[in-house]
Formats: structure tokens, sequence, C-alpha cells
């Protein structure tokens, strides 16, 4: 029991560190999609200004304009929270089906096993 319960545990700490991996990947491209947004924002800012101080910052704006990253419409929006239900879904599904599949060995001693048992060999499997 003490084994099923260890085998148990690595399994859901691989689990949690692959979730946590993933975690982090999704955070970082939502940090890197929202500081392009900001330098989107301060560069539209500086275009609204008016015309003297465009004209005053133009040398440094164009670069910033040229090297902002063109938005594709499969983006997230800013805002966008991490989906927490796609990690904890597949999390409760795996811990049910090792519930649910879990192997228990048992060997039945013939001598104590009723008549009507046909077993395998090994005694590990019922034979019809």
């Amino acid at each position: 029991m003490k084994v099923q319960f260890k085998k148990l545990h690595q399994f859901l700490e691989k689990k949690e560190e692959a979730m946590i991996t993933a975690l982090k990947e999704e955070e970082e491209q939502m940090m890197e999609k929202t500081e392009a947004l900001s330098r989107e924002t301060a560069t539209e800012d500086k275009l609204r200004a008016e015309d003297v101080s465009f004209l005053q910052n133009y040398k440094a704006v164009v670069p910033r304009i040229r090297q902002r990253p063109l938005l594709d419409d499969t983006e997230l929006p800013l805002g966008a929270l991490i989906e927490e239900a796609k990690y904890m879904d597949s999390l409760n599904f795996n811990v049910k089906m090792k519930d649910t599949v879990s192997y228990v060995p048992a060997i039945l001693d013939l001598k104590t096993s009723s008549h009507k048992f046909l077993l395998s060999g090994y005694r590990e499997t019922e034979c019809s």
C-alpha cells in the first residue's frame, strides 16, 4: 500500500512540475505581449502629441516604430487570464484514472479457492 501511495505521489509530483513549466511558459508569453502592447501604446501617445513635439522627437520615435512587432488577430487581448481549468481538469482526470486503473497484484491459492475457478499457469488470471 505504501508503495502505491509513493508511486501516486511521484506521479503527481511529475504532473505538477509539467504544469508549472507550462504555466511559466504561458506567463512569459503574456508578459512579452503586454510589453509589446505597452510600447505600442507609448508610441501611439507620442504620435498623438502636438506636431511640434512629434517633429522634435521624430528621430527617437522612428526606430521604435520600425521595431514594433505586428500584432496578429490570433493574439490574446490584454488582460487575458491563464486558463487554469485546462490544467486543473487534466490533473483531476489523471488522478481519477490512476485510481480506476491501478494494478493490484493478487495470487489465488488453489487450496483455498473455489473449485469453480480455473486459473492460468501463473495463477494471475482467471480463465473461462
